[in-house]
C-alpha cells in the first residue's frame, strides 16, 4: 500500500504517517522543510526499515510547485492507495499568491485541489482520497462574492478566522461534489475535523498576537497530534468505512457540516472556480 501525504514532517501530518507506517503503508511525503521531512522519516524507518518513505518538496503556495511535485510523484511510478490532504496553514494578513489567490485558500484548498487532478489516474481502484478541514467550516462563507474577494487586490476587511473558516469550507464543498464525480472510479473521498490539536500551525503567523492567542487556546483546550491524528487514520486505511465517501468525520464518525456543503450550486461554483485556476497545470 502506498500513501501520499502533504505536511508529513510536523504535527498531525507526522503522527499519521507514523500510524500508517504501523500498518505498512509506503509513503511519499510532500513538504517545504526537507531537513525536518528528512529527520522525521529517518526516525519512522529505525522502527519499519521495511517501509519505502519518498521526499519530494513543495511549495503549497505556488501551483507550479505543487505541479512538479505531482509530476515527481507520477514519475516513482508507484500507484497511489491513499492521497491524505493534511497541510495547511493561517496567514495574519491578506496577500495574495504568485497566483493571484488568497494565500489561505491556496495553501489549504486550492493547491490540493491541483494535487487531487494531478494524480486522478494514477490512483489504484479503491483508492481514498482524504482532506483534513476543520469545525472551523461550520462558520465559513462560500458564494461566487466569496471567492471573487479571494482574487481581489487588497481586502480592507480581512480576518485571519474568516479566510481560514472559508479555507475549511471549501474542502467539505470539494470531498462532496469530488466524491459524486468520482463515484464510477470507486474512488472515495471524505474528509474530517482532527480536533482541536496542539500543533504549531497558528505559530507561522507573522503576528506576535496571533501566535500568543493560538498556543494559549491550543494548550487550554488542544488535544495531542496523537489524539488529532486518529480520525486521518481511521479514513485512510480502516475497512469498515471502504465505500463509504463524501462525508464529513469528526473523532472517526459521521458529523453534520456547514449546511453551505450540501448545496449544489455552491458546490458547482467552486468547482468551475478551481478549475479556472489551474488549467494551465493540468
Amino acid at each position: 500500500m502506498h500513501a501520499v501525504i502533504t505536511g508529513a514532517n510536523d504535527g498531525i501530518g507526522l503522527e499519521t504517517a507514523k500510524g500508517l507506517a504501523k500498518l505498512g503503508y509506503n509513503q511519499t511525503w510532500l513538504c517545504r522543510n526537507l531537513v525536518k521531512a528528512n529527520n522525521a522519516s529517518r526516525e519512522i524507518l529505525l522502527d519499519f526499515p521495511s517501509l519505502r518513505i519518498n521526499i519530494i518538496q513543495v511549495n503549497l503556495a505556488s501551483l507550479a510547485s505543487v505541479k512538479e511535485a505531482g509530476l515527481q510523484v507520477i514519475a516513482l511510478d508507484q500507484r497511489v492507495d491513499v492521497l491524505l490532504c493534511n497541510a495547511g496553514g493561517t496567514f495574519s494578513q491578506y496577500a495574495l499568491s504568485e497566483d493571484g489567490v488568497e494565500m489561505t485558500m491556496v495553501v489549504n484548498y486550492l493547491s490540493h485541489f491541483l494535487l487531487c487532478h494531478l494524480l486522478l489516474d494514477h490512483l489504484n481502484p479503491k483508492a481514498r482520497i482524504v482532506h483534513v478541514s476543520s469545525k472551523a467550516n461550520l462558520k465559513g462563507k462560500l458564494s461566487l462574492e466569496e471567492l471573487k474577494q479571494c482574487t481581489a487586490e487588497s481586502d480592507p476587511k480581512y480576518y485571519i478566522m474568516a479566510a481560514y473558516r472559508r479555507s475549511k469550507l471549501a474542502n467539505v464543498v470539494y470531498t462532496k461534489h469530488s466524491a459524486e464525480l468520482w463515484s464510477s472510479r470507486e474512488i472515495t473521498v471524505n474528509c474530517l475535523h482532527p480536533g482541536v490539536v496542539k500543533t504549531k500551525i497558528g505559530h507561522k503567523s507573522d503576528r506576535k498576537l496571533h501566535q500568543y492567542a493560538w498556543a494559549l487556546l491550543s494548550n487550554l483546550q488542544g488535544i495531542s497530534v496523537e489524539e488529532g491524528a486518529k480520525t486521518s487514520i481511521y479514513l485512510a486505511s480502516n475497512p469498515s468505512i471502504a465505500s463509504i465517501t463524501g462525508q464529513y468525520f469528526d473523532a472517526c464518525t459521521i458529523a453534520k457540516a456547514n449546511p453551505i456543503s450540501d448545496d449544489r450550486t455552491i458546490q458547482e461554483t467552486l468547482y468551475s472556480w478551481s478549475m479556472g485556476r489551474i488549467e494551465k497545470f493540468m
